[in-house]
């Protein structure tokens, strides 16, 4: 796999947003479409925010893909609040891209992209249709938290949701920067249990 860390944006990239705010949080959306853009670029794209770790080496991005149907197109994990986008997985398609570009246009921005993707999601959900009753269509896949995007517990407590286990496959510390070194030092013990797993392959 490619792996490409985005630390910083780009010079000309927030002008690019056209009218949302300039932060990380949107300016990944706009990545993610112009990587499935990319004439010959990759089939799959998996983002993962700054503040979230692998910590199963055993599971594959495949696998997940195979585990939630492998027609989908769009994998996020569903919480007690909707949905949260610190890791989503993408396949490309004329389909995604298009979903994409409605998300960037979405000015639901209450809980940042969270809010943008939910509400392009239940547009797929047809939840505000009169004439048909409301489901999730195979290309979107809502994936539990511990096949995806598990929670640290301080964060689970509060938002009463998934906290992770042992075997997960990944820790977000979702809500964490509020408390940087208390966050850091959790952080660096979950980089070990990786590491650890690594060492044993």
């Amino acid at each position: 796999y490619e792996y490409r860390q985005v630390r910083e944006v780009p010079d000309g990239g927030w002008e690019q947003l056209d009218g949302l705010p300039h932060e990380p949080h949107y300016f990944k959306i706009l990545q993610t479409l112009k990587a499935l853009e990319l004439e010959g670029g990759p089939e799959w794209v998996m983002v993962i925010d700054c503040d979230a770790f692998f910590t199963n080496a055993s599971i594959a991005v495949p696998d997940v893909a195979a585990a939630y149907g492998p027609t989908s197109l769009f994998y996020v994990a569903e919480d007690s609040a909707g949905v949260n986008t610190g890791v989503l997985l993408f396949r490309r398609h004329e389909w995604t891209r298009g979903f994409l570009r409605r998300v960037l246009q979405t000015p639901f921005v209450q809980v940042w992209d969270q809010s943008q993707f939910f509400w392009q999601m239940l547009q797929e959900f047809r939840v505000f249709s009169s004439d048909e009753a409301a489901s999730v269509p195979e290309h979107i896949a809502l994936v539990h938290q511990s096949h995806f995007n598990a929670y640290h517990q301080g964060t689970a407590d509060s938002w009463n949701a998934y906290a992770w286990r042992p075997g997960d496959y990944v820790i977000h510390y979702a809500g964490c920067p509020w408390d940087k070194d208390f966050c850091w030092e959790k952080m660096q013990v979950s980089a070990r249990v990786l590491e650890e797993q690594l060492r044993q392959l």
